[in-house]
């Protein structure tokens, strides 16, 4: 049992995070845990491969949402009604693919939907009572008129509901009420992208959706993440750090375009752009764990254990964003605490 072994396993286990593919069983963690070999990622995207937006929250908190999205905040969050809580650290439980860990919810005091409104849908998908929801926004909207937000308000309950069909074509009359607006375009851009499966049909409309609102709303950096994580999803690694890029010049602070972006580069070994990356993020949002943790499995397979431990240990005091870096972080310095105190890691300068 070799921490490269390790090392390796979380790597190949970072691959599926940053490609968006569905997570396919504990197994996984067995082979990561116990150094084993692991196999080698299929190139072609699981055809069933999904990330949800997320279930509509009243959770407030940091989100690059502009004012006409109403879009949510985060860990697919990154972003259900009652927060999942934290795996412990020594039992890394997956939480899942990275592009279902942070989906966003939209704050209750954001865009032009009335708070009072949204407050109601949230305590309606909350029972899930989800045709309660609808039943009362059509009603809003009879009594108060329609509006993009409201529409695309709709759109995410019938995602809740699973109702996809229904869920495209609120955010098609989205599009229609207003076509200067890229948020509907945004919206349906996702349902298409991360709701259905990924054929290349659906592919294609999404990209087409995601171009109309990018050329609609250029400042939105919230296009730019989602485009990135449709690149990801279908292999394009290099095209999906290059719209996390466009997202992070729009909005520098953006956690989720950090944290994919860190990701991204570390499963496919490039330590050092993972290492800036994840510098970066710190600099830009120190609140968020996952950096850290990633640093230190970086300075752990740099063979700086006491970098590493320092990193992995304010990852775990954190406990923000997505947290299966943390906790693989944590098992990984585990185990080569234990090859530490034979000689077999050294430390060095960060």
């Amino acid at each position: 049992m070799t921490v490269c072994n390790r090392v390796r396993g979380i790597r190949w286990l970072a691959a599926i995070l940053a490609s968006g593919r569905s997570w396919t069983g504990p197994c996984f963690v067995t082979l990561i845990l116990l150094g084993g070999p692991v196999p080698a990622l299929a190139q072609s995207p699981a055809p069933q491969a999904r990330a949800v937006p997320g279930p509509i929250k009243s959770e407030a908190g940091p989100a690059p949402v502009t004012p006409a999205t109403a879009a949510p905040t985060p860990e697919r969050s990154p972003p259900p009604p009652v927060a999942t809580p934290a795996p412990p650290a020594a039992t890394p439980a997956p939480p899942g693919p990275e592009r279902t860990a942070s989906p966003n919810p939209m704050p209750s005091t954001a865009g032009p939907v009335p708070k009072e409104v949204f407050d109601e849908i949230v305590k309606f998908v909350g029972k899930r009572d989800y045709q309660g929801a609808l039943a009362f926004l059509d009603k809003t909207m009879a009594d108060r008129g329609k509006s993009t937000a409201l529409l695309i308000l709709r759109g995410r309950v019938n995602i809740d509901a699973k109702q996809l069909d229904q869920s495209l074509a609120d955010m098609t009359r989205a599009i229609e009420f207003d076509r200067n607006s890229g948020d509907g375009y945004l919206w349906r851009a996702r349902v298409r992208a991360f709701e259905l499966p990924l054929t290349r049909d659906n592919v294609a409309a999404a990209e087409a959706d995601f171009a109309e609102a990018e050329r609609r709303a250029p400042q939105n950096a919230q296009v730019y993440y989602y485009h990135g994580r449709l690149f990801a999803a279908t292999d394009q690694p290099d095209k999906a750090i290059g719209q996390y890029d466009l997202a992070l010049v729009r909005d520098p602070k953006y956690a989720d375009a950090h944290r994919s972006r860190t990701i991204t580069h570390y499963s496919r070994g490039n330590h050092d752009a993972a290492l800036k990356s994840a510098n970066e993020a710190i600099a830009s949002v120190p609140s968020e764990g996952n950096p850290y943790a990633i640093r230190g499995l970086i300075m752990l397979a740099r063979k700086d254990s006491q970098a590493a431990r320092t990193d992995i240990a304010k990852a775990q005091s954190l406990r923000q964003g997505f947290e299966l870096y943390t906790a693989l972080a944590a098992t990984a310095l585990s185990a080569a605490a234990v090859i530490d105190r034979n000689g077999s890691i050294t430390q060095g300068a960060r």
